[in-house]
């Protein structure tokens, strides 16, 4: 007799600093979900030309000519179904940047748990992995282990740096 297993929820976190998609990765990776990550709009559009993804977790503002909002249209003329959570730091966002997503989190607001939560609200449903802990639960594992989050980042900053 076969067991059938669920697969992971696949999440595309697409954010022009590296640093926060690397704590996105660690924490998200730690908690059983399979994490894409993108640092520009087009990389994310060519990385969902060739995966399937359950949700993503897009940033409000990046360098050159698309926005977090221009990005989420165009993700939306792809897959109308797929659930988008923004970020932003802007707390005035323009009502068509909150439209043309399922969930808006402003950066530093509420914490991890904003994230989590919405994360959550939005996979659909069938998609949770099995592994990953109800969100009262994770909380109290980022809590009682903020380090394993913040020192892949750290590395990544230092070495960074040390780049000419």
């Amino acid at each position: 007799m076969s067991s059938i297993t669920s697969m992971p929820s696949r999440i595309l976190c697409v954010d022009d600093r590296v640093s926060s998609l690397e704590v996105r990765r660690a924490m998200l990776t730690k908690l059983g979900y399979d994490v894409l990550l993108a640092s520009d709009p087009d990389s994310a559009l060519a990385i969902m030309d060739k995966v399937d993804v359950d949700l993503v977790v897009l940033d409000y503002s990046f360098p050159g000519d698309m926005s977090g909002e221009d990005l989420a249209h165009q993700l939306r003329e792809r897959n109308p179904e797929l659930p988008l959570i923004m970020l932003s730091g802007y707390p005035d966002l323009p009502a068509s940047a909150r439209q043309s997503v399922d969930a808006l989190i402003i950066k530093g607001a509420g914490g991890p748990s904003d994230l989590l939560n919405a994360i959550s609200a939005h996979l659909p449903r069938g998609r949770q992995a099995e592994s990953v802990p109800p969100v009262d639960a994770r909380n109290q594992q980022l809590i009682r282990h903020p380090e394993e989050l913040v020192a892949p980042a750290r590395k990544l900053q230092t070495d960074q740096e040390k780049t000419p």
